[in-house]
């Protein structure tokens, strides 16, 4: 049996062959160096995630705060609302109150005044 036989490639394929290996090493390195290029472009997703995470909690924790603060300027503000209202009802008792004290007043100097005018005589003391 000859070197055509089969058992070895003819001296013609050989730098074909040993082209065809170059290449597929080359491809076998390639994919061996992917899940490298992967894993650092997975790890940078990861990181901006978890700063995204953080960003949010800090937004959450910091829109409670505000909302707490908001409930409890409505809860005073509803406080003082009241607190004026029932001033101006206690204002509003103390003046009728006070009209009418000052009412029976009028009226008892008034009625005082009137018995004082018809104690006294109604003649002239200068003489007809």
């Amino acid at each position: 049996m000859g070197p055509e036989s089969g058992s070895q490639p003819p001296h013609a394929l050989m730098p074909r062959v040993f082209l065809q290996v170059e290449l597929k090493s080359q491809e076998a390195q390639s994919l061996r160096q992917q899940p490298d290029h992967y894993l650092g472009h997975l790890q940078q997703y990861v990181a901006t995630y978890q700063q995204q995470v953080s960003a949010y909690q800090q937004q959450t924790s910091e829109k409670e705060v505000l909302h707490r603060q908001l409930l409890q300027q409505t809860q005073l503000m509803n406080y003082l609302q009241q607190q004026e209202a029932w001033g101006k009802v206690v204002g509003e008792t103390a003046h009728q109150k006070l009209q009418d004290t000052q009412g029976r007043e009028l009226l008892r100097t008034g009625s005082e005044g009137d018995d004082l005018a018809n104690s006294v005589p109604s003649h002239s003391f200068l003489g007809p």
